[in-house]
């Protein structure tokens, strides 16, 4: 069986999240949504529409749009029942549900397609801050994939230990999710090395890399002792994307820019897939969002948690999608959180609390503006950890503002701020950090109680958020 896919369609992404639940093996063929130049020649035999996903069955017939491959693929199963009427509710759910987050609510699904989805299909992925042993971080990227998560996303700083040799383990032992850096950094590393290992790891995870990068932690850049105040970065953006598309699509290289000039430079690795995913980090926008929306293959910001927050991101992405002639709604928005889950609803703000804490000295006065705060207000906080005294500066982070700042609390609490603020604000994808015992131990030397694990925080976001948006 053959999967007619792309990586940043929520259609696509709903049919590659039925397979393994049912336990079904296929073979995925990647299409780019940027260049559509080939889509006769590979899908004119078998989907007239010449869109993805299109199923192709081991005896050669092929069925398009996703509604009617979920259905194809769920008969005889939980997830279609025998009942007529139930049945009739399951066509009525697939009839109305929205084909994007945020364009209107839809009626609930019976129990047996997962249980009573509020919205329309929304990415649920693992972020990384890589930390724990590295035997731990690997285990829970594979129970990632065999949950149906959709990516596995490590922060590639000094601060941690190196994912990209963590997803390359990962890459052996797992089957379906997604493996990128979230984020990497255009600055520290340069962009044709990037490349290189992103090619790698695409061999070796046959075909499920991808790479979310940016200029950098500026906190980090600085000390490195990196200027990177002078101006010019949304052009080493710029510049940073068109040489690692250039080389994963061609591999080779001849450009003079401003920040990167190469002269017949080439590797040997090549990916798997067609069109390897190239997406921007960024997290005051607006000229980073625009320029998302304009050549990237998504955007995932960093630290918002508000719909106001989220929203103007969302907008600028679209407006430099619209730019370039470009459909923002192929686009992957992806919103990463400093996350913590427990059934102790304040338990889990407390652990959020000190990672938060961490966090509020690398966030813009305009991202601290569109939740609500005002920026002078968080000034005793970054006063405090200037003067090494951590445990005053979580202190001073509040309950409260912890709240504002992670998405933390009861399985209940995710459901309503997910309802409430992602998915209007028009993002369609979640990279959640679970914020652990042994995190708020190595970060601050603190004890925490009644938070799960990571694998336990996966699960309970499995068991209980991710069916509420299928």
């Amino acid at each position: 069986m053959i999967l007619w896919n792309s990586q940043v369609s929520g259609n696509c992404y709903k049919v590659r999240l039925l397979l393994p639940q049912l336990g079904i093996p296929y073979e995925r063929r990647e299409l780019s949504v940027v260049d559509r130049s080939n889509r006769a020649e590979l899908l004119g035999g078998k989907n007239p529409a010449l869109r993805v996903p299109t199923l192709e069955l081991d005896d050669g017939r092929c069925l398009g749009e996703s509604d009617a491959i979920l259905w194809y693929l769920g008969d005889g199963s939980r997830y279609v029942p025998e009942d007529a009427f139930e049945r009739a509710q399951v066509l009525q759910w697939l009839a109305t549900r929205p084909s994007r987050p945020g364009s209107g609510a839809s009626p609930p699904s019976p129990a047996t397609l997962r249980s009573t989805p509020e919205e329309g299909p929304m990415k649920f992925s693992y972020a990384l801050l890589p930390d724990h042993p590295v035997t731990e971080l690997v285990d829970s990227i594979v129970l990632a994939d065999e949950l149906g998560f959709y990516g596995a996303y490590g922060a590639d700083e000094t601060y941690h230990k190196d994912q990209w040799l963590v997803a390359a383990v990962a890459a052996t032992r797992t089957k379906n999710i997604r493996l990128s850096p979230c984020v990497t950094h255009v600055i520290l590393k340069e962009p044709t090395i990037l490349a290189h290992s992103i090619a790698t790891l695409d061999e070796l995870s046959n075909g499920r890399a991808e790479c979310v990068f940016s200029i950098g932690n500026i906190a980090m850049l600085d000390q490195y002792h990196v200027d990177w105040k002078s101006g010019g970065q949304i052009k080493r953006l710029r510049e940073a994307h068109h040489v690692m598309r250039t080389m994963l699509d061609e591999g080779k290289i001849d450009f003079e820019g401003d920040f990167y000039r190469y002269t017949g430079l080439f590797t040997s690795a090549r990916p798997v897939q067609e069109h390897v995913p190239l997406k921007i980090g960024a997290m005051r926008g607006p000229k980073s969002f625009e320029l998302a929306g304009e050549i990237a293959d998504g955007m995932h910001q960093a630290l918002a948690y508000s719909k106001e927050a989220m929203q103007f991101a969302s907008d600028h992405v679209k407006l430099g999608a619209e730019r370039a002639g470009r459909d923002a709604s192929q686009l992957d928005l992806g919103a990463w959180m400093v996350a913590s889950i427990s059934e102790d609803s304040e338990a889990a703000k407390q652990a959020a609390r000190v990672v938060v804490a961490f966090y509020i000295p690398a966030m813009p006065r305009e991202q601290i503006e569109r939740h609500g705060i005002d920026p002078d207000s968080l000034q005793p906080i970054m006063d405090a950890f200037n003067l090494g005294d951590v445990e005053k500066a979580i202190e001073l982070t509040t309950l409260e503002l912890t709240e504002k700042l992670s998405l933390s609390g009861s399985p209940e609490e995710w459901v309503e701020r997910i309802r409430t603020e992602v998915i209007p604000s028009g993002f369609d994808h979640l990279i959640c950090a679970p914020i652990d015992p042994y995190l708020v131990a190595a970060w601050s030397g603190l004890e925490v109680e009644n938070v799960p694990d990571q694998q336990g925080q996966l699960r309970l976001i499995h068991d209980h958020v991710m069916p509420h948006f299928p």
